[in-house]
């Protein structure tokens, strides 16, 4: 062969390379290329270079909507699956084994994201041809695991879309809570504000809360549940009768009520750790989930953070004259300060110019000493601590974001990356499944498969 032809060559591969790369994300070539190598071809997978091409057709105007287009989807996973394999082996299941078990068994491959092109259109016999392209990589290392009878991968949003369903059939609140529990989703189940003390109102009546450290602390017998409710109409933050209810919550089977009761007791710093971590490992052993574990890992080492500690001001009389802020259990009402606004406003300037971190956790802390019921100034407080990688001190500061708002897709995100730096994988896992459940931001979807897929690393295309 002579140098031209051999130059010649070259030029072909990689014009050739090229033009197949092209394919998923530029319509003409995709045209080029189905009339070139695929006009005659029928529904089918084909390999070219990086890609699979799965050619499908149907009717140009009743396939391309409601459950027609399901069908030509349909259409092109059976091709698809028929190139890979038979999935029977079951799936790499990043649950535990009773919420697995409950999830439908699919024999059907369920495939990643891909780009769709239609290449043919015959508008006489209604006729249309589409070419999706799928990454090769992953599907192929899919069909090798297949051919080993090893456990077949799926999406993280094949297991996301199977939780949905789930919950549209969990039509009680018992019921949902189950769910998340199996799940290990941890994070809405105890944050949000239907589980943290409302403290917004500061001025306690001293003598009736003297009154009531008197009368409890007289009474050897147990308080029933109408005696603890009259007791935290005084004080919130009544540590006895919080875990009064807790024992209560426990003895009917309750448990993830029991574990909100017990939390509710450690704000004012007074809970038997023994038998909160009891109740964790008991939570785990029911719902099949070790993130509990990992909460409870968590709780006992955060009690011990250095994190801003709010002062109550004076009219607490006889009792402590601070709460003790611990995994987002006291929620306080936004009030309207204007150097507390002033600070924040600096704060997140300097923030968004990547300046002087200290200054900016100095001025987010005078913020919220002033008004700690600013939701964004806790989030972004968090922010900041995971940038200076105070791990622990920044998951109390987004649990704080989300005793407000539970669905608050970026504290989600920023308590999962700590999670996951704290070597807490289960409740990285956790946050990431609630951040692609609640939020519908592509960006917060984008980082929770990040994090799921780094927590999983083979469970996931």
């Amino acid at each position: 062969m002579t140098i031209n032809g051999i130059y010649r060559t070259i030029c072909i591969l990689v014009c050739a390379s090229l033009w197949i790369r092209a394919f998923a994300f530029d319509p003409e070539e995709a045209h080029r290329l189905y009339a070139e190598r695929y006009s005659q071809t029928p529904p089918s997978v084909q390999e070219c270079g990086e890609y699979l091409f799965v050619i499908v057709e149907g009717a140009v105007a009743e396939d391309r909507h409601g459950d027609n287009a399901k069908q030509v989807l349909n259409a092109q996973l059976a091709a698809l699956e028929r190139h890979i394999g038979s999935g029977l082996f079951g799936y790499v299941s990043p649950f535990g084994d009773k919420l697995t078990k409950r999830l439908p068994a699919k024999g059907g491959f369920c495939v990643p994201s891909c780009q769709v092109v239609t290449v043919e259109e015959t508008r006489n016999t209604k006729r249309f041809r589409e070419v999706s392209a799928y990454e090769a990589g992953p599907i192929n290392v899919e069909r090798e695991r297949i051919r080993q009878r090893l456990p077949s991968r799926r999406s993280v949003m094949a297991w996301a879309e199977d939780i949905r369903a789930l919950l549209a059939k969990s039509p009680t609140e018992e019921m949902r809570e189950r769910l998340f529990a199996e799940a290990g989703l941890v994070v809405p189940l105890l944050l949000g504000p239907g589980h943290s003390i409302a403290c917004h109102d500061l001025r306690v009546d001293g003598v009736a809360v003297e009154n009531l450290f008197r009368q409890w602390g007289d009474q050897a017998q147990r308080h029933d549940v109408s005696e603890c409710e009259m007791a935290l109409g005084v004080l919130p933050s009544f540590s006895p009768a919080h875990r009064c209810l807790a024992e209560v919550s426990e003895g009917e089977g309750r448990l993830v009520h029991a574990v909100d009761g017990w939390m509710n007791a450690a704000v004012a710093g007074e809970v038997d750790e023994a038998a909160f971590g009891s109740l964790l490992v008991k939570l785990s052993g029911s719902f099949g989930s070790d993130a509990w574990r990992e909460w409870f890992q968590l709780w006992r080492d955060c009690r011990k953070c250095d994190i801003l500690v709010s002062a109550l001001g004076k009219d607490y009389v006889g009792i402590k004259n601070s709460v003790t802020r611990s995994l987002g259990r006291a929620r306080f009402m936004s009030m309207d300060d204007e150097q507390s606004k002033e600070l924040f406003a600096e704060a997140k300037f300097l923030f968004m110019q990547g300046k002087d971190l200290p200054r900016i956790v100095e001025l987010l802390e005078r913020s919220l000493a002033r008004n700690p019921g600013n939701r964004d100034a806790w989030r972004l407080y968090g922010d900041a601590l995971r940038t200076d990688k105070r791990w622990a001190a920044a998951v109390l500061a987004y649990h704080e974001a989300l005793a407000f708002d539970a669905e608050d897709g970026d504290a989600i995100c920023g308590a999962a990356r700590c999670y996951e730096e704290l070597g807490l994988t289960k409740l990285a896992a956790s946050a990431g499944w609630w951040a692609l459940l609640s939020s519908n931001d592509e960006k917060v979807q984008n980082r929770s498969i990040l994090v799921l897929k780094k927590v999983h690393p083979d469970a996931f295309l």
